[in-house]
């Protein structure tokens, strides 16, 4: 299963849907042919075990026919449907097992086995849904950068590692130049463009100790763990050189105001995120393009 990004539920198709369950009824009432075929009845059927046998035979299929009536972006449909077609297959071997005496054991094990093989592969998919829904949770949905508050989370993280490593955690915040002519000019998609633009930028920087992330509008924000005031500039500046050679189409320049902040030993992610800010307005006020630091 590929990662992903973006989480869509949409309907099947008719053709679809009908394909998949045809070829479940069609698998399941040849098998049973072929069972009942090579079997006899069983004289001593336990009336309760056959009707919860075959209940859950029955809301197996329920669930495998559900599932082949839509489609989810975030998962590989094919594998959560074979998973729930061996399960179903599974528990209808159980529900024969309990009506016929099989000459030899082997669809008994076979049911067991196929039960066991469509519960590890549905327990896989509902592993992956968790760790992509996770994912998505944290993702800015435009750019595809952390949001907001996966971005304070981390720079918490990063805070109470300085504290006890005596090491400094940064926020670097950049604040697109002009981005409001840039829509009033260009409108709003092209706007979102260069916001997606400004992420693949950005992202060159990402690596396990720098986080970046969409805070909001034309804002972005870097947190560094474990830096100090030449690194952290020296970062800052990179970024500002970086986005002023790589405009995207139509625009003549992109630059952005960037403010720094290095953290200090009372701060919060409150107060080190608040002296970033100031940075990016002075940088702002002084002409633009620049990186400016608050201490």
């Amino acid at each position: 299963m590929k990662d992903a990004t973006e989480f869509h539920i949409k309907p099947a198709s008719r053709e679809q849907t009908m394909t998949f369950i045809a070829g479940n009824l069609a698998i399941s009432i040849s098998l049973l042919v072929v069972i009942v075929v090579t079997g006899e009845v069983n004289p001593t059927v336990d009336l309760t075990d056959l009707l919860f046998e075959g209940a859950s035979a029955i809301v197996a299929f329920a669930i495998f026919s559900a599932a082949a009536m839509v489609v989810v972006s975030a998962a590989s449909m094919p594998t959560l449907l074979l998973g729930l077609f061996l399960f179903q297959i599974g528990r209808l071997l159980d529900v024969v097992d309990e009506v016929v005496l099989f000459p030899m054991s082997f669809w008994s094990v076979a049911g067991d086995a196929k039960t066991l093989v469509g519960e590890m592969i549905l327990a896989g998919v509902a592993f992956y849904f968790v760790r992509v829904s996770n994912r998505i949770a944290n993702l800015d949905g435009l750019t595809k950068l952390f949001n907001r508050n996966y971005h304070v989370h981390r720079l918490e993280e990063m805070l109470h590692q300085s504290a006890h490593s005596g090491d400094h955690a940064a926020v670097i915040a950049i604040d697109l130049d002009k981005f409001k002519d840039i829509n009033d000019e260009h409108g709003h998609a092209y706007g979102d463009v260069v916001l997606q633009h400004t992420a693949r930028l950005l992202n060159r920087f990402s690596k396990k100790s720098v986080i970046v992330s969409r805070t909001g509008g034309e804002e972005f924000e870097i947190a560094v763990a474990e830096t100090n005031t030449d690194e952290v500039m020296a970062l800052a500046e990179e970024i500002r050189a970086t986005l002023e050679a790589n405009p995207p189409q139509k625009l003549e320049k992109l630059t952005a105001s960037i403010g720094v902040a290095l953290s200090r030993d009372d701060d919060t992610f409150k107060t080190l995120r608040k002296r970033a800010d100031v940075g990016s307005y002075v940088a702002k006020q002084s002409g633009r393009n620049q990186v400016r630091m608050v201490d």
